[in-house]
Parts: structure tokens; C-alpha cells; sequence
């Protein structure tokens, strides 16, 4: 007998998960062990190569965020609409983007500048809203959704089912940083000249960003990389039991 296509199709939907989620255990297992390993430096005493600081952003150059316009050094946005696909309801990105700018990071020894670029940035979300029958989106919502050729409203006006997410990092908001500190003169937003940078170092994996303190970032890598090499291996198991079976069906 044939082999129905939606086993095949669960088959490698759980091989390719699996794996995903393995390799994604080891990362975050290695960045757990990282940021125990390396101890958090003051701005004054910072060495060249791999380092971690904790401080107070400082802007180095106005940006403002897109969705809610607020004061900020980093941001991102996505904005999703509930469309219907056969049987079934899917969430369809239809904008996203984000803005960047180099900023200080201030302790009570001194500032650094910090080089997002490449950076991955772990923070909760500022804006989460969804918007539907009898919710309209945000005054500054509605403006960003107007500037960029889109609608949130539907059939006869009716609101369409949407959600808008922003996430940013704000002028004086405490931030843990790990990247390769540099003392190469760089020339970034105008400027010329700083002594010491932290930026994504060419011969370093990581480069993170946090509004978390130290424990809370361990604690959570801790379950992510748990999850990610008991739950991926169990996956991976799972699909070539799936594919001894059908080769023997």
C-alpha cells in the first residue's frame, strides 16, 4: 500500500525540527557556559578580546522607534495579519523591520561604546497589540500604517484581525553586553576616534545584548539548551524510527 503523503510530510517535519532544535540546544549551551565563565568588567578595567559589562545605555545619537515613536538606541518591529488558508487561520508577517544606533554603556567607572551591528538582542517585547472587531490599533500605529501604504481595516471598515509588536531599548534602561571589545579606532554616526569599542568580533561566536540580569540569562539558557538537546534528540529519534518503519511497511 502507499505511504500516505502526510506521514511522510510529519515524518521529515520532526527530522528537520529535531535537528533545528539540537543544534540550537548546543548554542545555547555554549553561551550559558560563556557567560559563567567570563567575569563582568568595569568600563575602566576592560581588556581586549571577549568581555561582559553591565550598565546604563546612553544614546550616542537620537533614533525613535517606529510603531510607538519613543526615545531609543535599538528597536524592531513586526506586524502580522490572520489570514485564512483553507481550513485553517495563519499569522502572515506583512511588515517588519528595525533601527539601530551605536550607543555608551555607563557604569560607575566610566562609558564604552557599544556597536549593535550583528548583535542578537534578547529583550521583552514594549508593544503587543491586537487589534480586531471594536479595537483600533494605537494613534502611532495607525499613522506608521498610513505612511507605508497599508490598511487595518477590512470589508465595509471592520478591523482587520492584526497584531503589532515593538520591541526597543530605551535611553537609560540597564543592559548586560558580551562582544569582543576592541581598540581600534572606529568611525561610526560621525564620530572618530574611541579608545575602546564593543562590537561582533570576527573570531568570536557571540555577541549579546540583554535587558536581563546575569542569573536570569543563565537560568534561562539553562532551559532553552535542556530543552532544545533532550527535546530535538528525542524528535530526531522519533522521525528515524518513523523512516525504519516505513522502509520496512
Amino acid at each position: 500500500m502507499p505511504v500516505e503523503p502526510e506521514i511522510l510530510s510529519y515524518i521529515a517535519a520532526a527530522l528537520v525540527a529535531g535537528i533545528f532544535l539540537f543544534f540550537m540546544g548546543f548554542r545555547w549551551l555554549r553561551q550559558k557556559r560563556l557567560i559563567e565563565n567570563i567575569p563582568t568588567s568595569k568600563v575602566r578595567s576592560l581588556a581586549m578580546g571577549l568581555v561582559e559589562v553591565y550598565g546604563k545605555a546612553v544614546p550616542a545619537k537620537a533614533l525613535r522607534s517606529e510603531l510607538t515613536g519613543e526615545a531609543c538606541v535599538y528597536y524592531r518591529y513586526a506586524i502580522e495579519e490572520l489570514r485564512q488558508t483553507g481550513k485553517s487561520a495563519v499569522w502572515v508577517t506583512i511588515l517588519s523591520g528595525k533601527g539601530q544606533e551605536s550607543f555608551y554603556l555607563k557604569d560607575n567607572t566610566g562609558s564604552v561604546l557599544i556597536i549593535p551591528q550583528d548583535a542578537e538582542v534578547d529583550i521583552p517585547p514594549d508593544l503587543q497589540f491586537e487589534s480586531g472587531w471594536g479595537r483600533d490599533p494605537p494613534e502611532s500605529v495607525k499613522a506608521f500604517m498610513k505612511n507605508h501604504g497599508k490598511s487595518y481595516e477590512g470589508f465595509l471598515g471592520i478591523n482587520k484581525k492584526m497584531r503589532f509588536t515593538e520591541w526597543h531599548i530605551a535611553p537609560g534602561d540597564m543592559l548586560y553586553v558580551m562582544g569582543t571589545a576592541s581598540g581600534s579606532p572606529v568611525k561610526t554616526s560621525g564620530r572618530v576616534g574611541e579608545k575602546i569599542v564593543i562590537m561582533k568580533g570576527e573570531n568570536e561566536g557571540i555577541f549579546y545584548i540583554s535587558d536581563r540580569q546575569e542569573k536570569d540569562i543563565i537560568r534561562s539558557l539553562a532551559w532553552k539548551s535542556a530543552l532544545g538537546l533532550i527535546g530535538g534528540g528525542a524528535m530526531i529519534v522519533l522521525g528515524i524510527l518513523g523512516v525504519v518503519m516505513l522502509a520496512n511497511y
